[in-house]
């Protein structure tokens, strides 16, 4: 569990520290309403791309942790129902970019260009989650490390020597396009050929591939928008100034998301193999899984207070030293999106991915009425008070269709963490 699990983080943070450096160091250089537009039109693009990305990369860890031998078969089916799919997501964006009054021409530049690069990336992380799912760690890290090694100092190198934000979106996209070709090269050969391509490029087999996702893509489409969302109303309820200071925060925030994700990667095709077998996954696996993440949410919390101080030093009236001030409330969050999502994963693991689909709906349209209303009172603390019911409303009513296949201690302990974590937000706040 441990080299394969550390193979899982180490791959993960690499990832993940790239990605933040280069924002992070973005929001250091350019102008509040420069980094605010350029992240206003990341985050509707990373809203957009979840049509493209339609939950496969989290099918394929349940449907190749279940049968390793069809992994050529599962790819086939996934790869040409994503083609379908990302073309009609490039031509949504287009339009969008022709016809929206809210970018300008330079901003409609770097959204199509953004959009691009995460299409790309979605088919690159098909690949390495498919390698999760068949234990290939260690053939993820290495690639990750080279790939993501390389993007980091590009981008960094273009905001350096006095790049504008165009400039950078366009780099990302030259970068997220060497690294699909890459894994591309090295692993999609081996499982897919072009003829299959065809075979299962139809519309009847792409419709029977989407409905058959369908819950998985919902579920992904709806927590992917509760990170993504924030920021576009923010933006539009607020300005530009203000949503770049709040991504200078919140930026740190979603990364919690993407490190839970190395849990999930490691622990859905286990539960999901112990589900097959005995027709529920064991109290084992999920205790397991229940302290390995409150650990997670300890460390992230002690990561959160770093930045804080971090943050603080900056020159006062930075970006990152206004924004400072949001990063106790987002420490807050942590625990009851960690617990929220480990729930969520047991329910697809048992195989109640559509139960799972229904509840982050609902929790997302609480969570967007609330956010409307205590933005407008509150400005930017009133985001986060919105995410707090958000998840904690989510997390309980996971416990409730969860309670009798639980072991009891875990149980209890996230009902507890998460209504102290609830309150602690709301002193902050």
């Amino acid at each position: 569990m441990i080299r394969g699990l550390s193979q899982i983080a180490l791959a993960t943070a690499i990832r993940l520290a790239s990605s933040i450096c280069v924002f992070l160091y973005a929001a250091t250089v350019w102008r509040p309403e420069e980094f605010g537009a350029f992240m206003f039109a990341f985050s509707v693009s990373a809203m957009l791309v979840l049509c493209c990305e339609f939950g496969f990369s989290q099918q394929v860890l349940r449907d190749v942790g279940r049968v390793p031998s069809e992994i050529g078969a599962v790819m086939t089916r996934f790869l040409a129902s994503k083609i379908w799919l990302s073309v009609a997501v490039l031509v949504a964006g287009c339009t969008y970019a022709l016809l929206s009054n809210a970018l300008s021409r330079d901003l409609s530049l770097q959204f199509l260009s953004l959009l691009a690069a995460a299409v790309l990336l979605s088919f690159s992380d098909l690949v390495f989650n498919a390698l999760r799912s068949l234990g290939r760690y260690g053939d993820e890290l290495r690639v990750s490390t080279i790939t993501n090694g390389l993007t980091v100092v590009a981008l960094v190198l273009v905001i350096a020597s006095g790049g504008t934000p165009l400039e950078l979106a366009v780099a990302i996209l030259i970068t997220r396009a060497l690294q699909f070709a890459l894994v591309g090269r090295l692993f999609l050969a081996g499982w897919v050929s072009f003829n299959g391509l065809r075979s299962h490029g139809s519309w009847s087999n792409t419709r029977q591939t989407l409905r058959n996702g369908a819950a998985y893509a919902s579920d992904v489409f709806v927590g992917a928008a509760l990170l993504n969302l924030d920021m576009i109303i923010v933006s539009r309820m607020l300005g530009y100034v203000e949503a770049g200071v709040y991504q200078a925060a919140a930026r740190l925030s979603q990364g919690v998301g993407v490190v839970f994700s190395v849990l999930a990667s490691y622990f859905l095709p286990k539960l999901s193999a112990e589900s097959v077998s005995t027709g529920d996954s064991s109290h084992a696996s999920k205790t397991r899984f229940a302290w390995t993440t409150v650990a997670l949410g300890m460390v992230l919390i002690l990561g959160f207070l770093v930045a804080y101080l971090a943050y603080q030093r900056s020159p006062t009236g930075t970006t990152l030293n206004i924004a400072s001030a949001l990063l106790p409330g987002f420490a807050a969050l942590v625990i009851p999106r960690l617990l929220s999502g480990y729930l969520g994963v047991i329910l697809t693991a048992d195989g109640n991915q559509r139960l799972r689909a229904i509840c982050y709906a609902l929790s997302l349209c609480m969570f967007v009425l609330l956010a409307h209303f205590l933005v407008g009172k509150l400005g930017t603390p009133g985001v986060l008070l919105a995410y707090a019911i958000s998840y904690s409303t989510l997390a309980f009513a996971f416990m409730v269709l969860l309670w009798q296949r639980l072991p009891k201690l875990p149980a209890i302990c996230v009902a507890v963490s998460v209504i102290a974590s609830s309150c602690i937000l709301l002193f902050l706040i």
